[in-house]
């Protein structure tokens, strides 16, 4: 019901899951042409549990002639877990079209690596995009910081310097407005709160002319 929704609306579904064990990329894949997906995206293991990047390779190396059949790519999301460097590398030596990275500028900045070694190191190889807007903010007692997530575009998130750099790149992804609303008295009202922050996000692209590039 969800692809036939889908399609009736013209919206393009991309499938997101963790891992890159033969079986369950195979399980995903599945998924993924079930639901008329041309993009699965996963990451490298689970919180806490990353797996190795050799492996990684080889799991990919082992079941990529099956998404090259089947016309879906796979998007490998750089987090802190890896170095940005170690994903580039990888994707690199693999050389195959149906693999290429989701890049999440954010994801990555938890490892205290810059928005310009990030994207050197991935916008040539990209393929899908989140974006989560954030904002650092000092804690209330003053020991730390946090992150805490924003509108598109009313945070740090620097979007002229992703975006033209993917451009530069030739890299033209489908970017996904990814959210980290604040819990807002109620449920119901957390969800009226994305939905706004969802408007406001796609408008603020919208405005920057980037949806029309």
């Amino acid at each position: 019901r969800a692809r036939d929704l889908a399609r009736e609306h013209d919206i393009e579904i991309e499938v997101g899951t963790r891992g890159t064990e033969p079986e369950h990329l195979r399980k995903y894949l599945s998924i993924a042409e079930r639901m008329g997906a041309r993009l699965l995206r996963t990451m490298g293991g689970w919180h806490k549990a990353p797996a190795p990047v050799d492996q990684i390779k080889a799991n990919f190396r082992q079941v990529l002639p099956e998404f090259t059949d089947a016309g879906v790519r796979i998007a490998l999301e750089n987090y802190e877990a890896y170095s940005t460097s170690d994903i580039a590398a990888s994707v690199r030596e693999i050389d195959n079209a149906s693999l290429g990275v989701c890049l999440d500028l954010t994801n990555s900045v938890a490892a205290m690596e810059s928005a310009d070694e990030i994207l050197e190191n991935l916008a040539p190889f990209t393929i899908s995009v989140h974006l989560k807007e954030l904002t650092v903010e000092r804690l209330e007692y003053l020991m730390g910081f946090a992150f805490r997530g924003k509108p598109t575009g009313h945070g740090v998130l620097p979007l002229t310097k992703i975006f033209d750099t993917l451009l530069a790149n030739n890299r033209k992804a489908n970017v996904i407005v990814e959210q980290w609303p604040p819990f807002h008295e109620t449920l119901q009202k957390t969800i009226e709160l994305e939905f706004e922050w969802a408007r406001q996000g796609v408008e603020h692209l919208g405005g920057m002319g980037y949806l029309t590039r």
